[in-house]
């Protein structure tokens, strides 16, 4: 986990499977921040829903069902546990998030930086074919088509030097679609994908995120 608005990054490593490395470094964090403990009573369930960030862009995605409240991420679903205070974390994540529900939103803590998050509705995407075409990632070497099916709906194929992969793409918001996997197996590869657009307003590139990636960029190709 790393810090950078306090110089700071953690490094946990085990080869027990007993030990859990992303609660212990929290755990660290919070006691190098000097963090207080809290207590249980305030833990409100954040409201089900997506939520997202205005100054980082992210979307946040809660799901509620019979137990607590679980974080739909690119690989899979995290059941979220609380830490006091109202706030809640996810079991077993690669960073460091904390999450409160305050109004009809989010506050969040992401590696010690401070995030409001915002409810979004899904948007009705009807212009779908102006995505359609190939993305090209030359420091993966990688190329990524979309496909228009039949006008009403997208899907992408990942190509790379071992393989591809093909799997229809779920609007989130505007320009951003989550690959949405009809196989089961396939639910750990969720990523998002944000397309950017030109001075002109044209579809000229997409951004790709997981968990463990940020914007990795994929320039469109003729």
């Amino acid at each position: 986990a790393c810090y950078p608005d306090h110089d700071l990054a953690l490094v946990v490593l085990t080869n027990l499977h007993g030990i859990d490395p992303y609660a212990l470094g929290r755990k660290a964090a919070a006691a190098w921040f000097d963090a207080p403990a809290g207590t249980t009573a305030d833990a409100v369930f954040p409201t089900a829903g997506r939520d997202r960030c205005a100054k980082s862009g992210d979307v946040i995605e809660i799901k509620r069902g019979a137990g607590p409240p679980v974080l739909a991420t690119s690989s899979g679903p995290l059941p979220l546990e609380t830490t006091g205070d109202g706030w809640w974390e996810p079991v077993s994540a690669v960073w460091d998030l904390r999450l409160r529900a305050s109004g009809a939103g989010l506050d969040a803590v992401y590696c010690a930086r401070h995030l409001r998050y915002e409810p979004i509705e899904t948007p009705s995407v009807t212009a779908v074919a102006e995505f359609a075409g190939d993305y090209r990632s030359e420091e993966l070497g990688s190329t990524y088509r979309v496909r228009a099916e039949k006008n009403e709906f997208l899907s992408v194929r990942m190509q790379g030097e071992l393989g591809y992969y093909d799997t229809l793409l779920e609007p989130i918001a505007s320009d951003l679609f989550r690959a949405a996997p009809a196989d089961p197996r396939a639910a750990w590869n969720q990523p998002l994908l944000a397309f950017t657009r030109g001075t002109a307003g044209a579809v000229e590139g997409l951004l790709y995120s997981t968990d463990r990636t940020r914007n990795l960029r994929f320039a469109r190709v003729a």
